[in-house]
């Protein structure tokens, strides 16, 4: 008898194939398709290429400082010398105001 079940499960090599398909090849397929999105846009396109972006961006930024002028050269530094002298005198006024610890205002 060809048409029993017996037969068609012989036939069929116990579904062996198709019960594999179903249960591991395809939900891996799938893993593996969604890590690839992950390492492609996570990965790669945030962390490892973002971080390199992130000096470029800050040289883009920067860069309309350095246009061959000295006397510009000159006045920057003056600027950020007059920054770090006023942090310097003002730094426990500054610490006090904003409550941190050791600004000297506590009791």
């Amino acid at each position: 008898d060809t048409d029993s079940g017996f037969h068609r499960i012989l036939w069929n090599k116990w579904y062996v194939d198709e019960i594999y398909i179903g249960v591991i090849r395809t939900p891996l397929w799938i893993l593996g398709k969604l890590l690839t999105l992950v390492d492609r846009y996570l990965v790669d396109g945030l962390l490892v290429d973002g971080i390199a972006r992130l000096p470029r961006w800050v040289a883009k930024w920067f860069q309309p400082l350095q246009n061959g002028a000295v006397q510009s050269y000159g006045l920057t530094m003056v600027g950020g010398l007059a920054i770090v002298v006023i942090l310097v005198l003002y730094m426990p006024q500054i610490m006090a105001f904003l409550g941190v610890a050791g600004g000297g205002g506590g009791p």
